[in-house]
């Protein structure tokens, strides 16, 4: 028996409700979802449901006026677009175990999300952020300088650098292993400049912990990293410096040095390439700039 709109009322069979949703968490935990994941799908089902209200919430209609309520709540386009995501993901499942015959999803279109390009760092901006590390405390200035050189150097995201532990890292190889996004692990490289950062901060460490980074308070958490950065950047004068702004300077870096969009996909833990466009559009334009000159084009003809 299919769940079918029936009427205005919110009774079990007739529209979604929380025990649905309920069902889904035992339904993501056996499939061994991650936690995060499982956090985030839930909550937005639960939002949707206390905003339906008396609508049943099975209707292409329901949907669009969830989805415009957050939008005019000041939600971004790319929070839609994940909003809209999870709630597809749960009507699949509904499917799946038919609850329901078939997705509203299935004639919905995807919130459109505008290309934000993320402004990069200039060498200048690296070099003031760095210098900026040895104000303050001698600790936190070594730490703040390996996490800078690790990011610049890798691309991890910050939940992954916030995993990291000392048996993560190998210094004789110069890599690290990473506990990615979707429970996956990878092996990135860092090279000499990480390197000597990561040892003078851990010499200089006195706290017996298997966490590779800490604040004041215990492993550093995104968090932390994030108000960390954040004060490096006031110091030196440099706006906006974010956690996620290194991913995309990794990016922008290697593909400007030449490095394959394959082996760029497989270090940054992307499994879509559809990533990798995205990170990469950052300094797009002036890497075909580039390429333009080094050609030497209006040479070829007298």
């Amino acid at each position: 028996m299919y769940l079918a709109v029936t009427s205005n009322t919110s009774e079990r069979g007739t529209a979604v409700d929380a025990s649905l949703v309920d069902d889904w968490k035992l339904s993501l935990t056996i499939a061994n979802k991650a936690p995060s994941t499982i956090t985030g799908y839930l909550s937005t089902a639960r939002c949707y449901v206390a905003w339906c209200g008396a609508r049943s919430g099975l209707t292409k209609r329901d949907l669009q006026g969830f989805l415009a309520h957050r939008i005019d709540a000041g939600y971004s386009p790319a929070g839609t677009a994940n909003h809209y995501r999870c709630l597809q993901a749960w009507f699949k499942w509904m499917v799946e175990e038919e609850i329901i015959e078939r997705s509203p999803f299935d004639k919905l279109k995807a919130p459109f999300v505008p290309e934000k390009e993320v402004p990069l760092l200039t060498r200048d901006e690296v070099s003031k952020l760095l210098n900026a590390c040895k104000q303050g405390r001698k600790i936190t200035g070594l730490r703040d300088t390996a996490v800078i050189r690790l990011l610049l150097d890798t691309g991890l995201r910050a939940s992954e650098l916030c995993r990291l532990t000392l048996d993560d890292v190998d210094f004789d190889l110069q890599t690290i292993r990473v506990y990615g996004k979707g429970r996956k692990f990878r092996t990135v490289v860092f090279g000499d400049k990480p390197a000597l950062a990561l040892r003078r901060y851990l010499r200089a460490r006195q706290v017996d912990s298997e966490s590779l980074f800490l604040s004041q308070k215990g492993p550093m958490t995104v968090s932390t990293l994030g108000q960390a950065l954040h004060r490096r950047g006031a110091l030196a004068g440099v706006k906006g410096v974010h956690p996620h702004r290194f991913r995309h300077q990794f990016a922008h870096d290697w593909l400007a040095a030449g490095g394959s969009e394959g082996d760029l996909q497989r270090l940054a833990g992307w499994s879509s390439r559809a990533m990798l466009q995205r990170y990469g559009s950052s300094g797009a334009a002036a890497r075909a700039v580039e390429a333009h000159r080094s050609m030497g084009l209006d040479q070829k003809y007298a």
